[in-house]
């Protein structure tokens, strides 16, 4: 994950939050046994732009955000 700086039409820079290829691989505590989470996810937040992260329960949206928040190991 990145944060990338572009100029835009004004004097005012901006910036965008890039992740690339994303994977997020647990270990089970139980046999050590590893279990991809999320896999080869690449997307980009815009400023002044609202996103929403949406799926129904166990599809990984709080894994992800976990991720990009650097709370997990990716």
């Amino acid at each position: 994950m990145e944060f990338q700086r572009k100029e835009s039409g004004t004097s005012d820079n901006v910036a965008y939050l890039v992740w690339e290829d994303l994977t997020v691989v647990a270990q089970s505590l139980k046999n050590g046994a590893t279990k991809k989470l999320v896999s080869g996810l690449s997307w980009y937040a815009e400023p002044d732009r609202i996103m929403a992260i949406m799926g129904p329960s166990g599809s990984g949206k709080s894994t992800l955000l976990d991720a990009l928040a650097g709370n997990r190991t990716t």
